[in-house]
């Protein structure tokens, strides 16, 4: 932009530089919040990326002693069930 030509224009050309001058305060102010937003976009997506990465580990580590413990109660309700069907034969004995 040619100011001097501008100027020639007298209060109409000053009134032209001064509002291309907000004009360009504005914008530089746009970009600067538009890189700020875009930090702050990433910074949550790598956190969501983060918790959701978390999450999954712990509900894999649950579902496997989930997983063991049901094994366990199995086997703890096959020998209950072996005592308990030994029992009247030793309860008639006696």
């Amino acid at each position: 932009m040619d100011f001097t030509t501008i100027a020639q224009f007298g209060p109409t050309g000053l009134a032209i530089v001064a509002f291309y001058g907000i004009y360009k305060l504005f914008d530089q102010e746009r970009k600067r919040n538009e890189d700020r937003l875009d930090a702050r976009d990433t910074a949550m997506r790598e956190l969501e990326h983060d918790i959701r990465e978390r999450l999954s580990a712990q509900l894999m580590e649950n579902t496997n002693a989930l997983e063991e413990n049901t094994i366990a109660m199995k086997a703890n309700t096959a020998v209950t069930n072996k005592v308990l069907i030994k029992m009247p034969d030793a309860l008639q004995s006696s």
